[in-house]
This record gives structure tokens, C-alpha cells and sequence, in this order.
């Protein structure tokens, strides 16, 4: 009997623009210092064939950090979102983002022993987004392939509460080679990163940026939210000088009045 393999060739190798940056038209990749500290971290553990974790709050620029490593590789790159599943759907899930020939069918100790072919196979940096998702199952199935001999593969986990799972996995928690928390920008990191975001706010007042700033915590997800509102109160005018009335506008239509 000939087993039924299954090659899935439409997983992204790069991940989607994030759905917030729609509508931010002449917005600007601003390379914060977590971003920069990211960079550095996942080129060390490519060298070293290991695991980067990047984790904190979500919004803050971790899958960007991510997308934007890829395009300074010369080496396969593969992006794979988690799902909340279980059993054999978790090693199926991985072969399918590796490229790898798999029998759909087959027991589960036989796709693990696939996946960690796979991870042998060629140098390969491999990014798992919302890997809170796969749990400790999951988890348990990347210590297993990241530490075989002939491992060849760099994993980026990516993820809001990773602390959790590697406390549940100690033996992969060892195997992390780097860790950045990605945190909310405050201070003058706030500022710079706001002037270089995008036309609008750099010729804002720093009043403005501290309100800005203080209204969207500090995460890119609601800054580029507020940056929208901006664009679809003036239509698009990228020349338009922010007054408080444009700001309490776009914050009381976000359900949060705003403090100067």
C-alpha cells in the first residue's frame, strides 16, 4: 500500500502585514529599541541553530520584528500562525509550514519523527506567531525537534504569555538561547518614535506626542489606530497640523475621552 502524502505549498513564508497598518498610508517601519534588540537576538541564534523568544503584550511590534528579519536572510524562511489544536493536528500543522511530505494518516509518533526530519533537513529560520496557542502539547513537540543532532532549523516563537508554557516546559525553556520582552514605548523612546512614524506627528507639538503617547500606551496597534483616524478625519491630508480639537474627536470616537 502506497501511503497518501499531503505537500501543502500556500503557507506564507512571510507574515501578513499586521490588519491595523491598513489605512496608514505614508506611515513609516520605525526600528524601536526592543525591534533593534529583537534583530540582534534572532541573528545570534541563527549561528547557533536555536530558539529566540519573543514575547510581551500584544501590539507592540513582535511579528514585525519577525516579518522584517526575512528580508536580511539568506536562508529559507518560514512563518507559521498557531492554532488551538491538539494531538497530531500540532505535528501536522508544522510539517505543512516546513514543506515537508507527510501522510496525513499516519500515527502521531510517526509525523513527530517527520517534523524532526524536517527540522534536520536544510538551514531554515522557522517563525511560529500566537505560539501561546499550541500549549504545552505543542510546545513539548518543538523542544523534541530542536533537540535532535543534525538540527538545522532556527525557531522564533512568538507569543504573550510564553513565561507560562516554559514554566510547564522547563526542558525547552533550557533550549531558549535569547529572550526580549517587548514592552510599551514610554519616555522619549514614545516621542522619537512617534516623529519618525509618520509625516503628521513630526511636525507635531510634543504636547500632542505626550498625548498621543499616553492615550495609546504606548503600543504601535493603537497608535496606528489614532494615525488612521487622523487620515480619515482630514482625507489623508499627510500636511495637516494636529489641533486638540482633531485629537478629542478621534479620541472620543475611540470611547476614551483624552488628557492633555
Amino acid at each position: 500500500m502506497i501511503a497518501r502524502t499531503t505537500l501543502v505549498s500556500d503557507f506564507p513564508d512571510l507574515p501578513p502585514r499586521p490588519k491595523h497598518w491598513v489605512g496608514t498610508s505614508g506611515a513609516f517601519d520605525v526600528e524601536t529599541p526592543c525591534f533593534l534588540e529583537a534583530l540582534v537576538a534572532i541573528g545570534e541564534t541563527i549561528a547557533e541553530h536555536g530558539v529566540t523568544a519573543l514575547h510581551g503584550e500584544p501590539g507592540l511590534g513582535k511579528s514585525f520584528a519577525a516579518l522584517s528579519v526575512a528580508d536580511q536572510l539568506s536562508i529559507p524562511y518560514r512563518y507559521l500562525e498557531a492554532q488551538r489544536v491538539a494531538g497530531k493536528a500540532i505535528e501536522t500543522l508544522l510539517l505543512r509550514a516546513l514543506r515537508e511530505p507527510h501522510d496525513p494518516t499516519a500515527r502521531r509518533n510517526h509525523l513527530l519523527d517527520s517534523v524532526a526530519r524536517g527540522f534536520c533537513r536544510e538551514d531554515l529560520v522557522l517563525a511560529i506567531d500566537e505560539c501561546d496557542r499550541f500549549g504545552h502539547e505543542g510546545m513539548e513537540t518543538i523542544r523534541y525537534a530542536v533537540s535532535q543532532p543534525g538540527n538545522k532549523t532556527t525557531v522564533i516563537l512568538i507569543g504573550y504569555k510564553l513565561d507560562r508554557l516554559f514554566a510547564r516546559n522547563p526542558a525547552l525553556d533550557s533550549r531558549i538561547a535569547r529572550r526580549v520582552e517587548f514592552r510599551p514605548l514610554d519616555g522619549e523612546d514614545a516621542l522619537a518614535t512617534l516623529r519618525s512614524y509618520h509625516p503628521i506627528f513630526e511636525k507635531a507639538t510634543e504636547r500632542h506626542l505626550s498625548w498621543i503617547a499616553s492615550f495609546s500606551g504606548g503600543e504601535f496597534r493603537r497608535i496606528a489606530q489614532i494615525l488612521k483616524g487622523i487620515l480619515d478625519l482630514t482625507d489623508g491630508d499627510v500636511k495637516v497640523r494636529l489641533t486638540d480639537k482633531i485629537l478629542t474627536e478621534i479620541f472620543e470616537k475611540s470611547g476614551r475621552p483624552g488628557a492633555r
